[in-house]
């Protein structure tokens, strides 16, 4: 077997894997989402807003970093999970939105789970972010078949 059969077989299996473990993801997301409906509420505080830069590789990503504190049966929890789903942007002003409505200072609703209080979130349900995964796991196992394609051409 040649070199670059072997090489072709690898992406094939690299990005068939990876669109598949992309979807799983995404399906625990969803699951998640659905569950956090049901999730107790308590009141919290923004204690800290910006919009923070992320570099991966040449790439800037932007995300909104809205930390935040509360209390439940007595003990203090802190978390930055504003919703489920890919918190990343490519410019900052997709990220900025979520700094605006969540300033430092500010008393804000925090859902919680109850058997896990350490697990919170800010909004819950389903947001547009959450299918991220979906879009881009589909893409790489269309990928992935193109390769597979070529191969038995």
């Amino acid at each position: 077997m040649d070199f670059g059969l072997i090489l072709a077989y690898g992406a094939f299996a690299i990005f068939g894997l990876a669109g598949v473990l992309l979807i799983v993801q995404g399906i625990s997301r969803l699951r998640l989402a659905a569950r956090t409906r049901a999730w107790a509420s308590t009141l919290g505080m923004v204690v800290e807003s910006r919009v923070k830069q992320d570099f991966i590789g040449d790439a800037i990503n932007y995300q909104p970093l809205v930390r935040y504190t509360f209390s439940y049966r007595g003990q203090e929890f802190e978390s930055d999970q504003i919703f489920i789903g890919s918190k990343f942007f490519t410019t900052p002003s997709k990220a900025l939105p979520y700094v605006h409505r969540y300033p430092e200072g500010r008393s804000v609703r925090v859902y919680y789970d109850p058997q896990d209080p350490s697990q919170s979130f800010l909004e819950t349900g389903r947001s547009s972010r959450i299918y991220i995964d979906f879009v881009i796991g589909l893409g790489l196992i269309g990928v992935a078949l193109v390769i597979l394609m070529v191969l038995n051409a």
